[in-house]
């Protein structure tokens, strides 16, 4: 049996099954499901630049434990993005602190030790799971990942959940397109998203 196709823009992928792949960064940026602002209430909350072939990031933590990766149209709009989620806390800037990051774009990652950091519920999480599976330069449908996570009714809720994620890139949920073809929604906007993939469909 021929293994359906996604299509974004003409181009075609072959969809990723998140459950039979291993996490895309080889364990070199491992997901913890954590109290978040129980977090960053006990560390110092910072927050520094990062510059991608797509884009500007804004990526805060405390650390190397990130909680939160934004990918704003302008510094502006990702600060607000960052403050939005955090109301009650103040971030400083410290320049270079996640420079290494930037290095994964380019194929150097970083030392082991960052932590992607997410707080949500039993769903959210499990669905931030799965993207983790789907490899750079590949795409699956929101559809796969329902089916990943024991939840194939639930296409609408994963599509929720996706939107919901707090952490742009590292936490992949630009690789989900609609099974019937085109690119889907994206929280970054659609325009952000081609760009996105189109960039690493290039690696």
């Amino acid at each position: 049996m021929q293994t359906a196709l996604l299509s974004t823009n003409g181009a075609l992928y072959e969809p990723v099954d998140p459950a039979s792949s291993e996490d895309w960064t080889k364990g070199r940026l491992s997901l913890l499901v954590t109290d978040t602002d129980q977090l960053l209430a006990a560390g110092i909350p910072q927050y520094d630049w990062i510059d991608a072939p797509f884009g500007r990031l804004l990526v805060a933590g405390v650390g190397k434990q990130i909680v939160c990766v934004s990918l704003g149209d302008s510094d502006t709009s990702s600060l607000s993005e960052l403050q939005k989620r955090f109301p009650s806390v103040g971030f400083t800037h410290s320049p270079g602190l996640y420079a290494p990051l930037a290095g994964i774009f380019h194929g150097n990652w970083p030392s082991a030790g960052y932590r992607l950091c997410v707080q949500g519920t039993p769903f959210q999480t499990a669905v931030w799971q799965a993207l983790m599976q789907i490899p750079s330069g590949r795409l699956t449908s929101y559809a796969a990942i329902a089916k990943a996570i024991a939840r194939p009714r639930a296409v609408r809720a994963v599509g929720t959940a996706i939107g919901r994620n707090p952490i742009a890139y590292f936490i992949p949920c630009h690789r989900v397109v609609p099974a019937g073809g085109g690119i889907g929604g994206y929280y970054w906007g659609k325009n952000v998203k081609e760009r996105v993939l189109r960039e690493e469909n290039r690696d």
